[in-house]
């Protein structure tokens, strides 16, 4: 009796130190993950041109990565850098229309000798910024820090890679690695994830291969270089794309197929390169995108959690080199412009007219925040919403248009200049 004791004790101890070892395994895994791959920096003196039926502009990359004229690290210009996503970019406008540079223009008409670094780029969410301020601060010494903040930064806090997707995809789909998982996600997660690789390399596609209408066939590659191709066949490779998208959204085949059918005309505008292919796209996949962003539902928390990580990340290395540093807040265009309302719920997304008159509960947050981090803060939705009749931005993409940016420049170079005045010797 005792040595059945003594063998249930010992085994017991035994299989809790194991499972032990096996987390504590997992947990360093879980350390050595690589950090997600955004999309890279713009490679130095690139020269491209942007078309679609609305605007056609040049854009021009200096050697620093930047959309900016090329610059004297060693000038005694005070050096001021603008960073934020495509609205601090200027993706839509020539260089010298941006907000961007009309403020530095604005500010050495007031006669302050500044230069305006662009760190703004396409599709960068707030957690690259840390090390994008990090690269050119090595190379340029900055004099203040404006962080740009758009409504849609919270949802870009939540961009997963399709391979991610398809790797949640293939766990879930097998009960016996869900299940184990649960228990040891990193561990899991890099086994499968090399699995697949090597799958990938070799030309086994078993992953996906599973008779889904979102399966192999439609993981067709949609290029928007393939303009010189038909446009019915332009279209069917941009439904494919969709098709793809929504199988690693897990969107369900009947609610895709009612949409397509819904949307043909809009996909024909797409396959003409007429309307943005993000906006269709989003408005399959994440319907509740705006909502998300602007009322953080409690369900969203994080990522509010994770973007107030990076606000504070930003001005920790502010303070550590001594220059002010404050944020701007540029509202979704669902704020201000109904016709744009009226155009984004057509496409599928949820919509609140309440949103054209209400404080957000992400600005909430912004103003809060600012206020117990002392923070200066410019919130430009009652600026977009006193220019509401103007038409700020385009008809079928998100961003300003040149009157936009105009409009909101005087209120940008007030701001900044009282921001660099403050920090001025008496």
């Amino acid at each position: 009796m005792l040595d059945t004791r003594k063998k249930i004790i010992f085994y017991s101890v035994f299989i809790i130190l194991i499972c032990g070892v096996f987390l504590i395994f997992d947990y360093f895994v879980g350390l050595l993950k690589p950090v997600e791959a955004e999309f890279p920096d713009p490679r130095p003196g690139l020269h491209a041109v942007q078309h679609t039926t609305e605007y056609t502009i040049p854009i021009e990359i200096n050697s620093f990565q930047l959309r900016s004229p090329e610059i004297d690290p060693d000038s005694q210009t005070r050096k001021l850098f603008f960073i934020g996503d495509s609205f601090v970019f200027g993706a839509t406008v020539r260089e010298d229309e941006g907000f961007t540079r009309r403020t530095e223009y604005a500010l050495r008409a007031e006669g302050l000798d500044v230069d305006i670094l662009n760190l703004g780029y396409v599709l960068q969410s707030p957690a690259r910024y840390p090390a994008r301020f990090d690269r050119v601060a090595e190379i340029i010494e900055p004099d203040a820090l404006v962080l740009f903040i758009y409504a849609n930064d919270i949802t870009d806090l939540d961009r997963r890679s399709n391979f991610e997707r398809l790797r949640a995809r293939y766990i879930r789909g097998k009960a016996w690695l869900n299940v184990l998982h649960s228990l040891l996600p990193n561990t899991v997660d890099a086994i499968v994830s090399g699995y697949m690789r090597y799958s990938m390399a070799t030309g086994d596609q078993e992953h996906v291969e599973n008779k889904d209408p979102g399966s192999k066939e439609h993981f067709a590659t949609f290029e928007s270089e393939d303009s010189g191709l038909p446009l019915e066949e332009r279209k069917q490779r941009l439904i494919l794309k969709l098709r793809s998208m929504a199988y690693l959204y897990d969107v369900p085949e009947e609610r895709v197929r009612n949409w397509l059918q819904k949307h043909d005309a809009i996909l024909n505008e797409v396959a003409a390169g007429k309307v943005p292919e993000l906006l269709v796209i989003v408005g399959l996949l994440r319907p509740d995108n705006w909502e998300i962003c602007l009322e953080i539902p409690s369900s969203y928390e994080y990522l509010w959690d994770q973007l107030e990580y990076n606000i504070l990340e930003l001005k920790r290395r502010a303070m550590k080199r001594n220059i002010p540093f404050a944020v701007v807040y540029i509202p979704s265009e669902l704020q201000f412009d109904r016709r744009k309302q009226d155009v984004v719920r057509e496409l599928g997304y949820t919509v609140k007219e309440r949103w054209l008159t209400e404080t957000s509960q992400l600005e909430s947050n912004l103003i809060a925040l600012s206020a117990t981090e002392e923070i200066p803060f410019l919130n430009l939705t009652p600026i977009c919403r006193k220019y509401s009749d103007r038409k700020m931005v385009w008809d079928l993409d998100l961003h300003f248009n040149e009157t936009g940016n105009r409009l909101v420049t005087p209120y940008i170079a007030e701001f900044v200049s009282n921001l660099v005045a403050a920090d001025m010797p008496e």
